[in-house]
């Protein structure tokens, strides 16, 4: 731990300039084994001539916050994955501001290749197919007038004319007034199930011709 400390305080002595914000990893002997991490800043005391006579330590702890971080880090590369496993995407429309965001594989397989989006609108919503549009902004009008959630089939068209199947489920968020705050929602490609129906459809037609 001291050789860690060791260069900010070379620092501090030789320049004459604080060194604030040094990060510290290392395990001390009250602990063996375990890992520790630390924000360390060095100021340094000077005399009536404005010598460097010594040096005010202020030591911050940051073993938990570090932990937390790596743990939300975690948490979020699984989601991460589950999403582009399942092929599903989050979104959210704000009301207020009239942006939407959406996260996932929801736009990177609809059309943006980084796969986020912030903005007026989303790739994803631009792409919904032009005949599918009123009756999804219906299915959302009515989930905000009546404060309930909303699950809709619809089609979205890509960039090189094919077209995919997605199902969305999402609600409202009302503020404290009880005005419509925001829309949110989740989307599954569910093409290969509509493909899937649709084959079933036509056995059950020519079986019964």
């Amino acid at each position: 731990l001291a050789e860690a400390c060791a260069p900010g305080i070379r620092a501090v002595l030789e320049t004459g300039e604080p060194q604030r914000n040094i990060e510290i990893v290392s395990q001390t002997p009250a602990q063996p084994g375990t890992t520790r991490s630390w924000l360390e800043h060095l100021l340094p005391l000077r005399d009536e001539h404005g010598q460097v006579t010594g040096l005010s330590i202020v030591v911050e702890e940051t073993t938990e916050r570090r932990r937390a971080e790596a743990a939300v880090r975690e948490s979020e590369e699984r989601l991460r994955l589950a999403q582009q496993g399942a092929g599903l995407g989050i979104w959210e429309a704000n009301l207020v501001n009239g942006t939407v965001s959406a996260t996932g594989d929801m736009e990177a397989r609809f059309g943006s290749p980084g796969g986020v989006s912030t903005g007026a609108t989303s790739t994803f919503a631009d792409r919904v197919h032009p005949a599918d549009r009123p009756r999804v902004q219906r299915a959302v009008e009515v989930a905000i007038a009546s404060r309930e959630a909303f699950d809709i089939d619809f089609r979205v068209q890509l960039p090189d004319g094919s077209v995919r199947w997605v199902n969305c489920k999402g609600s409202a968020a009302f503020d404290v007034a009880g005005n419509p705050e925001r829309v949110y929602g989740v989307n599954v490609d569910i093409t290969e199930r509509k493909a899937a129906e649709a084959a079933l459809r036509e056995a059950d037609r020519r079986k019964n011709e």
